[in-house]
């Protein structure tokens, strides 16, 4: 048996039969892609990196905040239900609780370093700055207090 060589110009024959198909196929993806973008609720990130310094003055070696316990300070109940009180997140059309605010707070540690990355996430890019300032803020002053 002889072997049939393909040529490209029979391949672009198969592609200008086609060509109505995958022009619709294409067209119609991208313009149902759109749509769905369209409709998905915007959501903003705020971020804000926060450096743990030691003490001054050390009490004891037990006083120095370690990387979780600055964790467990942004997540603190107190902070979040000042920062739900501020910026009135209990009224409408919000309606949050202090475990949906924690549930769009992310906290993350950069490697090998004293720095905590935390961030936001809201569907108003001004409010989600100003939350996130605030707890960021109330976190400094309370590690303040315990230090």
């Amino acid at each position: 048996m002889e072997e049939q060589e393909i040529e490209l110009s029979d391949y672009i024959m198969i592609v200008w039969r086609w060509k109505w198909f995958i022009t619709i196929v294409t067209l119609s993806t991208g313009i149902i892609t759109g749509l769905i973008c369209l409709k998905l609720p915007k959501i903003y990130k705020a971020s804000a990196s926060l450096a743990i310094v030691d003490p001054k003055i050390r009490i004891s070696q037990n006083r120095t905040l370690n990387i979780a316990k600055y964790k467990a300070l942004i997540r603190n109940k107190m902070v979040i239900l000042k920062t739900i009180n501020k910026f009135l997140l209990s009224d409408e059309p919000y309606k949050f609780t202090v475990e949906d605010i924690i549930k769009k707070l992310s906290i993350q540690a950069r490697d090998n370093s004293r720095i905590i990355e935390i961030a936001f996430e809201f569907n108003q890019p001004e409010k989600a700055r100003d939350i996130l300032n605030f707890i960021a803020n109330e976190v400094i002053v309370l590690n303040s207090k315990i230090t």
